[in-house]
């Protein structure tokens, strides 16, 4: 196969933004789709050469193999290995339990799926997951299995199928991906069916020039800027929000595609990425795109807030000088067999499996080693939570609240608690922060002698069954507020039969978010340091009479109100909790963070701004004030936690006892500051 120097530039001009973007770098919003780059360009790279050592008769599958780890594996096990001690200092235990399984998925291509397994709200952001990125290695990994396989199979039957199989395969791909990222994008964005068509596309290039007739160099010129141009916009006016991958990924994508098919070393676009720096770049960017997650998140870990944006860039330029070396030590001398030969080289990598295997078991079996050098008092509360979702230190000799039995209605599941043999059942119905009651709830409904049953919403509809998340298809959209009201409806109905009261509770502003003038910002800033990790936010709509979705504020006056009247007309107590303050900080990692930072191990005193609660609840808490009942109770944590403890302060942590989770969710010690009021008004 022919060097192109070009696209080693295009590979620098995928890391780049892909390393901006994870450093925060907001210019570079859509930096994330510097990976996309990278499929195109492996999809078209692998299949040159296997399309031209098959015409050879010089293809041999064993060989390919053997090239693809020589090329892959090395650099990667380097990084593994140095991030095991690393994890080993700094990581808190439920980090390291999930970096512990990592090791063993990554070992069998399948580190996409792991982390696809992981994303939701109770997982660790992103950002704080060492090995995260290699869900793209795992997905041209399963790619580099499957298609030389497939392409020697369509070679004998006729390959002149190959390429309308291919092109057949990418539009099926490409729509599954648009259908799939709306109702579940976590699926859309790890697993290889969804991102295939990207791969492919670099494999039809493949073809096309392998069988090409001479086009005119000024069409050449032309069309590749244009490649350059999409790319460029992509990075720019991508961010998170932008559904990905689907429909808008063909612009990048497009792109790559142009550069790649157009690009020479006689106009602009190829002479500009076959400058001596730029490929430079693209060479090592193997190497560095291993290097820099580690580099980012142990320090996201190592620093009680997030970083500055200078110390991020300095780890960017670590990350390219890690990724110099690496390339020139580790990458070079193993992919010569004439220095490395492929006796020494899988020897190599069997052993290094073994150990990653090892570290990994034991530190999934010892629940991420919780008592390596973590202080007891970090871990006061068991976090008890329905099945376990959220807790700190896994472990399954862990005590943990008794289910007593599970049942179904329509789509939602209705987990039994508290006293088994009781008359009186009361619900608890919202999302994450009415799960978490449970804690204390558990004990307490035992002693009243009332049976407790929570319910577990699944993540395609929202606790308010009339917010539905904008999407791109307003059709999809609008069947899913559909499905959700009815089955909200059929819930209501099973209320009014089964129990005798409803708790309801939800992080009501981030539910709500945004407002124009109420709830305009998100994540949750406590304006002294404590910023909420950014995950993934989009907006939440709501039909008007014109059936058009909105953020309207009226409009999202009425659903609430419209909501809080579908359980009044239960006619039984109905027990409204308002917002409980967000912190900003994850306290107990903050706690471990301060530890490990100073040594000192005394919890100190964590609070936030009382007029920053308010500010940022003001809307809901003014509206739920308004609503007028006597069906509906309302209980306020703010009037345990706020102005109380420390005056105009909201308590998130004493001396003695931490009282949230993370930054938002409340832990066992917080729920039990909460129960005297919620026994308390189901007592009255």
């Amino acid at each position: 196969m022919k060097y192109r120097p070009e696209i080693d530039g295009l590979r620098a001009l995928a890391i780049i933004p892909v390393l901006l973007f994870h450093a925060g770098f907001k210019a570079f919003s859509g930096g994330f789709i510097g990976v996309d780059i990278f499929f195109v360009i492996s999809g078209y790279l692998i299949t040159t050469i296997i399309y031209e050592e098959i015409k050879l008769q010089q293809f041999s599958l064993l060989d390919f193999y053997e090239r693809r780890a020589r090329r892959i594996l090395p650099a990667l096990y380097a990084v593994m290995a140095i991030s095991i001690p690393c994890a080993w200092m700094w990581l808190m235990p439920r980090d390291m339990w999930e970096f512990s399984k990592s090791l063993g998925f990554i070992l069998i291509s399948l580190s996409n799926s792991y982390f696809f397994s992981q994303a939701g709200y109770f997982a660790a952001a992103s950002e704080l997951k060492p090995l995260i990125h290699t869900w793209s290695l795992a997905v041209e990994e399963q790619y580099y299995w499957l298609f030389p396989i497939f392409i020697i199979f369509l070679w004998k039957i006729n390959k002149k199928f190959i390429f309308p199989i291919l092109v057949l395969v990418i539009l099926l791909s490409l729509f599954y991906a648009q259908y799939l990222v709306s109702i579940n994008p976590e699926s859309a964005f790890f697993l290889l069916p969804s991102r295939i068509w990207e791969l492919l596309i670099g494999s039809c290039i493949a073809i096309y020039l392998c069988n090409q007739k001479i086009h005119k160099q000024k069409t050449y010129e032309y069309i590749s800027f244009i490649g350059l141009f999409l790319i460029s916009i992509s990075i720019y006016l991508f961010n998170q929000s932008t559904q990905h991958p689907s429909l808008y990924t063909l612009i990048p994508v497009t792109g790559t595609a142009l550069v790649i098919l157009f690009a020479t070393n006689k106009n602009i676009t190829g002479k500009l990425l076959s400058h001596k720096s730029i490929v430079a770049i693209g060479l090592i960017s193997y190497s560095t795109y291993l290097w820099h997650q580690p580099l980012l998140s142990f320090a996201r870990h190592r620093s009680i807030n997030e970083p500055s944006q200078q110390l991020l860039f300095l780890l960017i330029v670590c990350a390219l000088g890690l990724g110099y070396l690496s390339w020139k030590y580790i990458e070079q001398p193993f992919r010569n067999k004439r220095i490395i030969q492929s006796k020494t080289f899988f020897s190599l990598v069997g052993l290094f499996s073994l150990i990653f295997i090892y570290f990994g078991s034991l530190g999934y079996l010892n629940g991420g080693y919780p008592n390596r050098n973590m202080q007891e008092l970090l871990y006061k509360r068991p976090n008890i939570e329905i099945k376990a979702k959220a807790l700190q230190i896994p472990n399954k000799q862990s005590n943990q609240t008794e289910i007593l039995q599970d049942i179904k209605v329509g789509i939602y599941n209705i987990h039994y608690f508290g006293d088994s043999q009781a008359t009186k059942t009361i619900a608890i119905y919202g999302d994450s922060h009415a799960e978490v009651l449970i804690q204390g709830l558990n004990e307490a409904f035992r002693v009243k002698k009332i049976k407790g049953a929570i319910i577990t919403i699944p993540n395609t509809c929202e606790p308010i069954p009339y917010f539905v998340i904008n999407e791109i298809n307003q059709s999809q959209m609008k069947n899913k507020l559909t499905s959700c009201t009815s089955s909200f409806m059929h819930l209501l109905a099973w209320f009014k039969s089964n129990v005798e009261g409803v708790i309801v509770h939800s992080r009501w502003t981030e539910k709500l978010y945004p407002i124009k003038g109420e709830i305009d910002s998100q994540p949750f800033n406590n304006e002294e340091g404590g910023v909420e990790l950014d995950l993934k936010r989009k907006d939440y709509l709501v039909l008007n009479n014109n059936d058009d979705f909105t953020t309207s504020k009226d409009v999202k006056v009425t659903v609430i109100n419209n909501f809080i009247n579908s359980f009044d007309s239960l006619n039984m107590p109905i027990y409204l909790i308002y917002p409980a303050p967000e912190m900003g900080w994850n306290i107990p990692r903050m706690n471990y963070k301060t530890k490990f930072l100073t040594g000192h191990d005394e919890l100190k005193i964590v609070s936030i701004p009382y007029e920053v609660f308010k500010k940022r609840n003001r809307f809901i808490n003014r509206l739920f004030d308004s609503i007028r009942s006597k069906n509906i109770i309302k209980i306020k944590p703010e009037d345990i936690f706020c102005n109380t403890f420390i005056k105009n302060r909201c308590l998130g942590q004493t001396e003695k006892t931490t009282f949230y989770s993370d930054d938002d969710h409340l832990s066992t010690e917080g729920v039990t500051l909460l129960i005297p009021s919620i026994i308390g008004a189901i007592k009255n």
